[in-house]
Parts: structure tokens; C-alpha cells; sequence
């Protein structure tokens, strides 16, 4: 029971680790990233991927560059030090 539930949540850790990046190149305001951060569990992070890559964007091609202003890691990185 609790094993499970911690190999989910280390699996979303893992994922959103990977997203951080994707998620550049998703929406230019950052809706996606926003959402995506604050998810706490692999159930939520998976819904949340539905809503802003599927549905009506699921035969979207996403740009290869970020779009300008969005940071990957807002922690380590500022927007006067990372060149985006």
C-alpha cells in the first residue's frame, strides 16, 4: 500500500523533472508549466497532460525552442541569468 503510493510520487518527481523542459515549448504564458508544477501525485500530473497536450492540441507540433521568458528551473535559474 504505502510502497506503491511512494514509487508513484517518485515517478511523478521523475516526470515533471523531464516536463520542466518540455513544458518551454507548450504555451507561451506558461499555463502549463504553472499547473504542472503544482500537481502533487502521478494521477493529477497525468490529467494535467491531458488537458494542455491532448485534446484539441493532440496534432500540434510543438516548437523546438522554448518560447522567450519561460524558465525551466525557476529556482536555479532567473530571467537575467539564463539568456532566454
Amino acid at each position: 500500500c504505502c510502497d506503491a503510493a511512494k514509487a508513484t510520487d517518485k515517478q511523478a518527481g521523475r516526470l515533471k523533472k523531464f516536463l520542466n523542459f518540455v513544458g518551454l515549448a507548450v504555451d507561451t504564458e506558461g499555463k502549463f508549466l504553472h499547473d504542472m508544477r503544482r500537481t502533487d501525485n502521478l494521477p493529477d500530473l497525468l490529467k494535467c497532460c491531458d488537458e494542455h497536450l491532448l485534446g484539441a492540441r493532440a496534432g500540434e507540433t510543438y516548437p523546438d525552442e522554448p518560447h522567450r521568458g519561460l524558465i525551466a528551473r525557476p529556482t536555479r535559474e532567473t530571467q537575467q541569468g539564463c539568456g532566454l
